[in-house]
């Protein structure tokens, strides 16, 4: 009778473990990055002067991102270094489609730090910033793989000097006044060069990082109680020769 009675209990305390594993808050502990194929993919030599501080080849889950976007309370296991595995717990996200979003989330380890992944279908790029384990970012490359980076905030240069030129005094009709703007949203073009293109690896990827910023954006918004809103209306490459001569 003590036999059959602790065989029940077995069961009964299996099936509170599977319960369990498969309720909606329970962290995810599978990778996010896999190593790249082909194995061993080239990386760009660092220079000295570069914000990368180092950086390795790696292929995305997925499946496993897509899983966990959904959950609020979800996590994901980003082991983007051999000594720099971090698990990551999901804030918020801005779903355009099945393969197409922005997660929105912070370290375990760190309520203070940001995560951010975008999808757009195959391409994903991500920005992770923490004041204790530092700042790292996901870009994808043109060959179908993604690079991990940590970064040096202080050796990423300045923006370059802004290039002003004089716009011709259109009139201002007083037949038709325009109504009150309530500033409520903001559309906003991005055009992009070949060059950038090229450096961001390619035109998905570009659209990818573009699509994060607006996102980063109104997230900054909605936190700080700011009613405006970015709407991203438009894209388009053009045909410009960068050049370092201002």
């Amino acid at each position: 009778m003590v036999k059959g009675w602790l065989c029940g209990l077995g069961r009964w305390a299996g099936s509170v473990l599977l319960l369990a594993s498969a309720l909606p808050g329970a962290a995810a502990t599978a990778d996010l990055f896999f190593p790249a194929v082909p194995q061993g993919s080239s990386i760009v030599e660092l220079s000295q002067d570069s914000p990368v501080l180092r950086q390795r080849a790696a292929t995305i889950d997925l499946a496993g991102l897509d899983s966990a976007a959904p959950r609020r309370g979800g996590s994901l296991r980003l082991n983007l270094f051999d000594d720099a595995s971090l698990d990551a717990a999901f804030d918020s996200g801005v779903s355009r489609a099945a393969d197409r979003f922005t997660w929105f989330g912070h370290l375990l380890i760190e309520p203070e730090s940001t995560v951010v992944l975008t999808r757009e279908g195959e391409v994903v790029v991500a920005e992770i910033q923490s004041a204790t384990q530092g700042h790292f970012r996901v870009r994808h490359r043109s060959d179908g793989t993604s690079v991990i980076q940590e970064i040096d905030p202080d050796r990423i240069p300045p923006d370059a000097l802004a290039l002003h030129s004089e716009l011709p005094t259109l009139p201002v009709s007083q037949d038709f006044p325009s109504p009150p703007d309530e500033g409520a949203q903001i559309d906003v073009m991005v055009v992009y060069t070949p060059a950038a293109r090229e450096d961001e690896g390619g035109e998905t990827s570009i659209l990818a990082e573009i699509q994060q910023a607006v996102d980063v954006t109104n997230d900054a918004y909605e936190n700080s109680g700011v009613t405006q809103r970015l709407r991203l209306v438009h894209t388009e490459e053009v045909e410009y020769t960068e050049s370092d001569d201002m």
